[in-house]
């Protein structure tokens, strides 16, 4: 390595020649890039270099259209598996990036190339890989899943026009029962052993000028208590849930607006779960005694911030090239190591699915985009209410490869309020309380365990596996009994893979489950009949909360035009990366 060459990150090394070297796990062989505290898989501390394979191959990719300022766009962001099972992102370098020049399993090998020089001339190397010709395909792993895709059509690409039609375009954005016992305190009561939603109201989600957080956290809380019957002053505790007003403290500025009562506020930031975690809070309240009547709110205020606006990485070169951050890192690596960004890195899930599943490609992921679209037009409180044609879906302007424009959800404002009722107190309540209550018959909030290359790509499945397998063992339910369900679709790529996770198909038949029209409003198991986050829209805050709204008012028979006839049980689930995942499951029961 010449004295003026620098790697962009600390785990590529320059000597003698070109390489990748991961930390591995002594006790369990687990890799790691990132500097280590302690093994992610079993918690040993002891760590060795392992140096990485050079040939591999492509394991999922995605096509970035659209990225941070001064990230030059398109590129192809990679997810190679190498020779030794090691799982790396990074560029697919010296291809065009389009879908019909990449194919998924496809021969890759390591590559470096230079990216800049500082203000001292020290030259900026970083790695990528690059199609191999003749790189040996291996066909097995150790996942149990793989298939080897050899059908160079499995994705057909699509031509963009130069603006989209019709014009009303949207913008992108981006398992334990808490039964465990308090200390007596003066405000105990009797452990409850069911919880259900007395009240629930949304807002419109949409953008909202002229009114500010409070004024839709307030008009969804005092909605929630209208519909239940009750007023401010019977809530114990009070569970509020939002991510960019998250230090604003939120909860105690709500009751600052609709009566201060002196109550416990525990306001939740748990990315797009946070609405969902603020339900099992207020839930677990109760379960626990220390309250009898709880209320959940989730809200936001996002505008036209879209998930794509983080800290600019700028192109202009460093002063001084200096390692820095937990990967050694030099200067910003996003649209060199591959994405980060939303759009990308759920498109990488979805053709992650696509790898392993022939027969999911682009038409399956446009066609979920049409349902909710087309679903989306009964609901009066989604941000759009506009059908789009499978076509005119394909064609919109591409973000990050599968997922175009119209695939992926809006930000956006608004709030959503659930007000939850112990079933002890709800029995002395009035008979329509009683008839129009709703029992949440599990309550399930999981993390991401360990899985290998899950550092590498944030894995969405397993966690999402264990909280809806936790969840219908706490029901007494399966997914069979589902009469609809509102899942995260933050793209479309996302829904599809989850229905995978929830058993709403067979093993690996997403793609036929979206192709036998099971999942739309008239099918036999109705997915998203609000429209979604793509249509309905994703107000981070408030979706996991607006989730429950939507099933409770199907399960109450209240949703008019849009309405599942006969409705009894629906299950709501939200993930937000980092990663935690909330699932609930809602009956229609005589309390």
């Amino acid at each position: 390595m010449s004295a003026k060459q620098i790697p962009l990150v600390s785990y590529l090394v320059l000597e003698p020649e070109p390489h990748l070297v991961a930390q591995e796990c002594q006790a369990c062989g687990a890799r790691f890039f990132d500097r280590r505290n302690a093994c992610g898989s079993c918690g040993a501390r002891s760590f060795a270099p392992a140096r990485v394979a050079a040939g591999g191959h492509l394991r999922s990719f995605s096509i970035v259209h659209r990225a941070d300022r001064g990230v030059p766009v398109p590129f192809v962001s990679a997810i190679v598996e190498t020779a030794d099972a090691t799982t790396v992102r990074a560029n697919l370098v010296d291809v065009e990036p389009e879908p019909d020049s990449v194919r998924l399993g496809m021969a890759v090998r390591f590559v470096t190339y230079p990216i800049g020089t500082d203000s001292e001339g020290t030259e900026c190397i970083a790695f990528g890989f690059t199609p191999a010709e003749e790189c040996a395909r291996r066909t097995e792993s150790t996942s149990p899943n793989r298939v080897t895709i050899e059908s160079d059509s499995l994705i057909e690409p699509t031509g963009l026009p130069d603006r989209l039609e019709p014009n009303d375009q949207i913008d992108p954005t981006d398992r334990l029962e808490p039964t465990d016992q308090i200390e007596p305190t003066a405000r105990s009561r009797t452990l409850s052993d069911s919880v259900w939603i007395l009240g629930t109201s949304m807002t419109r989600f949409a953008r909202h000028e002229g009114r500010d957080v409070v004024d839709l956290a307030s008009e969804a809380a005092l909605g929630a208590l209208d519909d239940g019957g009750v007023a401010i002053g019977d809530v114990d505790v009070l569970a509020c849930g939002t991510i960019f007003s998250a230090n604003a403290g939120i909860g105690q500025q709500l009751l600052g607006q609709i009566g201060q009562t002196g109550v416990s506020i525990y306001n939740v930031a748990n990315a797009c779960a946070t609405g969902a975690t603020a339900v099992r809070v207020a839930l677990m309240a109760i379960r626990s005694g220390e309250a009898s009547m709880a209320m959940a709110v989730g809200v936001e205020k996002m505008g036209k911030m879209g998930l794509l606006t983080r800290t600019p990485t700028g192109s202009k070169a460093a002063e001084v090239y200096e390692p820095s951050g937990r990967f050694g890192s030099v200067r910003s690596v996003d649209g060199i190591l591959g994405t980060k960004t939303m759009p990308g890195v759920f498109g990488q899930a979805g053709m992650r699915y696509a790898h392993d599943h022939p027969g999911v490609g682009f038409d399956q992921f446009a066609r979920i985009a049409h349902k909710n679209h087309q679903h989306s037009v009964l609901n009066p409180l989604a941000q759009y209410r506009k059908e789009f044609s499978i076509e005119e879906i394909k064609a919109s302007p591409m973000m990050a490869y599968p997922n175009t424009l119209l695939m992926c959800c809006p930000t956006g404002d608004g709030a959503a309020a659930a007000v939850l009722v112990s079933g002890e107190r709800l029995k002395r309540m009035s008979p329509e309380q009683r008839r129009r209550a709703v029992k949440i018959s599990a309550s399930v909030l999981t993390s991401d365990p360990y899985v290998e290359g899950g550092q590498v790509q944030p894995d969405v499945n397993t966690l999402t596996r264990n909280a809806a397998d936790a969840a219908y063992e706490q029901a007494g339910v399966g997914p069979e009994d589902l009469d609809l369900v509102e899942l995260h679709d933050c793209f479309a790529s996302a829904e599809l893979i989850h229905y995978d996770n929830l058993r709403l198909c067979e093993p690996g038949g997403a793609g036929d489950f979206i192709d036998s029209g099971a999942p739309f409003r008239d099918g036999s198991t109705p997915v998203n009949v609000s429209g979604g986050l793509i249509s309905k829209g994703h107000p981070i805050g408030a979706t996991g909360v607006a989730n429950l709204y939507e099933i409770a008012t199907h399960l109450r028979d209240e949703a008019g035009d849009r309405q599942i006839p006969g409705a009894k049980v629906g299950l709501a689930h939200v993930i937000g990366l980092g990663s935690s995942c909330g699932v609930h499951i809602l009956e229609r029961s005589a309390a």
